[in-house]
């Protein structure tokens, strides 16, 4: 049992045309999207506000501090129940 042949003649293919990017006329009008709104609304809500920052030195301190203290308190507990 053999499959037919087929045979394609490439002259007969229709060609696709591409499709094509068409810039919006001058008199158009702008139409809003819901989601563009929202877009605008929450990048207004969590824009950064001009708070001023902590120096890397304030973190660090902080973080070894912070962690130092639950490190500790960790150590504490375990000690208590040996």
């Amino acid at each position: 049992m053999t499959l037919p042949e087929r045979r394609f003649d490439l002259e007969q293919i229709p060609e696709t045309p591409e499709p094509r990017l068409r810039p919006a006329a001058a008199g158009s009008d702008y139409v809003s999207s819901p989601a563009r709104a929202l877009q605008y609304e929450l990048s207004t809500a969590y824009a950064p506000a001009d708070e001023p920052r902590w120096s890397p030195r304030q973190t660090a301190l902080f973080l070894v501090v912070s962690c130092g203290g639950f490190w500790t308190a960790v150590g504490a507990g375990i000690a208590s129940l040996i």
